[in-house]
């Protein structure tokens, strides 16, 4: 049963961003700027490499990964390219991720690569908090869903769900965020 909700985990992550990344591609959303997302790829990747050395569960940071990849692939041609605070902060965030995993191991860097990932949010979660952008529900609903699916195929320690957990408050406020009035 742990297989199955690890599956699921990954399946629904990597599913809710190719399909933003195919709403992009028909220009039913706007295209974001590349640069975070190849930030965030970045991210997902390095949280991906150390959940796989810390022995945990990969198929939240899995999925996040190939569809980041996938979302990365749509905006190289459509979206616009400009570096803001934003990205300063998802490289700042990745880079001592990094360094930690290195420094400490790759059980810290798990807990590293959590903290990157909510503080690279923060811009966002401001931006939805000045215009909420109703069309993103999904994104965050099926994120936190993913989430829920790995806490329920872990190992229950506390490297093995704590992007999880992050992941599901960070995303449940998100799905309040976006659906608010403007």
């Amino acid at each position: 049963m742990q297989e199955l909700f690890r599956n699921l985990a990954g399946i629904t992550s990597a599913g809710i961003l190719f399909w933003y990344a195919w709403r992009i591609r028909s220009g039913k959303n706007e295209p974001p700027n590349p640069a975070s997302w190849i930030l965030w790829w970045i991210i997902d990747t390095t949280v991906l490499i150390v959940t796989y050395l810390s022995g945990k569960p990969i198929g939240l940071p899995l999925g996040w990964s190939l569809g980041a990849g996938f979302v990365v692939l749509m905006t190289l041609k459509s979206g616009s390219w400009m570096w803001s605070y934003k990205e300063t902060l998802s490289a700042i965030s990745t880079g001592i991720a990094v360094f930690i995993w290195i420094w400490l191991g790759p059980s810290s860097g798990v807990i590293a690569g959590a903290a990157a990932i909510f503080m690279s949010g923060i811009p966002i979660m401001l931006d939805m908090i000045r215009v909420p952008v109703r069309d993103t529900f999904p994104v965050w609903f099926f994120t936190a869903l993913a989430a829920l699916f790995t806490i329920l195929g872990s190992d229950w320690t506390f490297v093995g769900t704590v992007v999880a957990w992050e992941t599901i408050a960070y995303n449940v406020a998100m799905c309040f965020i976006v659906r608010r009035q403007r």
